[in-house]
């Protein structure tokens, strides 16, 4: 239920314009009140339609409305008391991520995932007992975005596979955990732009295809690169099922004008068959 939909409503009452009666009576029986709606709680001339100028509405209805839209909310903590948390986005975000070169005092090697958590402007910042910080992030030219769990659970092994078989070779990169399509949040905006050029370890579908689109539309200027195994053809061989039509149309919409992405286009168009980066860790 728009608790902003019963706002406008409620203040063209006020200000003695026409509203839709049904939709307003809609709204209010999805509202589950502890008042005990009836229709005839609502009186009005009708206008034209649907449209209804409204004449009077009981004191104890219009005082439960009232409360609900004032308490509806401008985020996600302030609707939470009539919960409509869900209206709103949440104030701030987090990334998973590995810095595989990174050192502790001693010179051994740290790479463990960490929470780089993000406030409502985008801002980063790390835990403070890590040996993570800004100044350390920038050592890292490049960043690998895994869209998928389990290889980035197993990075080592997906690392090794992307440089046996994706020619992935840099030599300075954080991995981050992409979530699938969260990694496009504005707020990771800043943080993404930091880095030289972006690795999409992505699945060869659809999905894959949308979630680097995305990627590009927030960093227009970007430099990526969509990591494929140089045997694609062979292993999109071995799928037996068929992607649609309409996914692959939807494919060639989402790449054109990419060049970046056309190598990814080329596959699904000419095969008709997807597959997906965890069949990577497949030996």
């Amino acid at each position: 239920m728009s608790a902003n939909s019963l706002r406008n409503i409620l203040d063209n009452i006020h200000n003695d314009k026409p509203i839709n009666l049904i939709r307003l009576q809609t709204l209010i029986k999805g509202l589950n009140l502890d008042y005990r709606f009836e229709l005839t709680n609502i009186k009005a001339d009708k206008v034209k339609g649907n449209s209804y100028r409204v004449t009077h509405i009981e004191d104890e209805l219009l005082v439960e409305l009232t409360r609900f839209i004032d308490q509806a909310g401008a985020d996600r903590v302030s609707a939470a008391q009539q919960n409509l948390s869900h209206q709103h986005k949440v104030m701030g975000s987090y990334l998973m991520m590995i810095k595989p070169s990174s050192q502790d005092t001693a010179g051994n090697t740290s790479a463990y995932p960490i929470v780089v958590l993000f406030d409502e402007h985008g801002q980063a910042s790390f835990p403070p007992n890590s040996i993570i910080n800004s100044a350390q992030r920038l050592q890292a030219t490049d960043v690998l975005l895994i869209e998928n769990r389990q290889l980035f659970l197993q990075w080592q092994k997906t690392v090794g596979f992307l440089q046996s078989y994706c020619q992935f070779d840099s030599r300075s990169y954080d991995i981050v955990f992409a979530a699938g399509n969260e990694i496009s949040n504005v707020l990771h905006k800043d943080f993404l732009a930091s880095y030289q050029k972006l690795y999409f370890c992505f699945d060869i579908d659809l999905g894959g295809v949308t979630i680097a689109k995305n990627i590009i539309n927030l960093l227009p200027n970007i430099n990526y690169e969509f990591l494929m195994p140089s045997d694609i053809q062979d292993r999109v061989g071995q799928v037996v099922r068929r992607v649609s039509a309409d996914d692959v149309a939807r494919v060639r919409s989402l790449t054109a004008d990419h060049q970046g992405l056309t190598q990814v286009c080329q596959v699904l168009s000419r095969n008709f068959k997807a597959i997906e980066q965890e069949s990577f860790l497949y030996e």
